[in-house]
């Protein structure tokens, strides 16, 4: 049976709602990468396009809770982000923070996970392509790399997905790194669908800010896509 596959962009939006304003940050931060991932969003649709997969994107900042954090993690919904305070959410009750996972953390989780278990009863094994990007910024020494692809590196599995990316990406040009700039072992959306799903497989790719540049998004693409599907 072939895998089936799911596209999803959990920092697609730099949006907040209405209840909480703007959280006490003004407009250069949340329209910086510490309130998304720029150039994430665009992937996402057209590689799920390209492959015929769906694709579930988040609506709202990470910021307001982020989606690539397990419900129970502390920084979902973060006081300071990439150093940044965020004033709207400090000393918040926990009545307001079980608000916030259960209005906007708790569906995502759940629509996606149906999408996986979907994909798992059809095909037998669901691959899960979270689609991301990372500034060099942070660290512009390490971060120097185009692409990062984070997967569990005991899992023979994820591997295999992760060396045939890798392939196609390096003959189109594109340098790859494993589980950089974070480890695919660490609290992710991918990481928390791998405890909870039999026949499951997951791929977060990570694309460096400096590759946006010029027509970038069609041949990237293109490439994971070939990479996706690639024997």
């Amino acid at each position: 049976m072939s895998t089936a596959i799911v596209v999803t962009c959990e920092h697609a939006s730099r949006a907040l709602p209405e209840e909480v304003g703007d959280l006490g940050l003004t407009g250069d931060v949340l329209s910086s990468h510490v309130a998304w991932d720029p150039g994430a969003a665009p992937i996402a649709r057209a590689l799920s396009a390209r492959l015929a997969a769906p694709c579930e994107l988040g609506a709202f900042s990470r910021l307001l809770v982020d989606l690539n954090r397990s419900a129970d993690n502390p920084s979902v919904i973060p006081e300071v982000a990439f150093g940044v305070p965020v004033p709207g959410n400090q000393s918040l009750s926990g009545a307001d923070r079980a608000h916030r996972i259960a209005t906007w953390h708790q569906p995502y989780w759940q629509r996606v996970e149906s999408l996986l278990r979907e994909g798992i009863e059809r095909a037998g094994t669901c691959l899960h392509v979270s689609i991301h990007s990372f500034t060099p910024e942070l660290d512009p020494d390490r971060r120097t790399f185009p692409i990062g692809l984070l997967f569990k590196p005991d899992s023979e599995l994820e591997g295999k997905v992760a060396d045939r990316v890798a392939r196609v990406l390096r003959e189109r040009g594109y340098g790859v790194e494993y589980n950089e700039p974070y480890p695919g072992t660490m609290d992710l959306i991918i990481t928390g669908m791998r405890a909870r799903l039999g026949g499951y497989l997951g791929l977060e790719i990570e694309i460096n800010h400096a590759l946006m540049k010029g027509p970038w998004e069609s041949p990237l693409v293109e490439a994971l896509a070939a990479g996706v599907v690639a024997g």
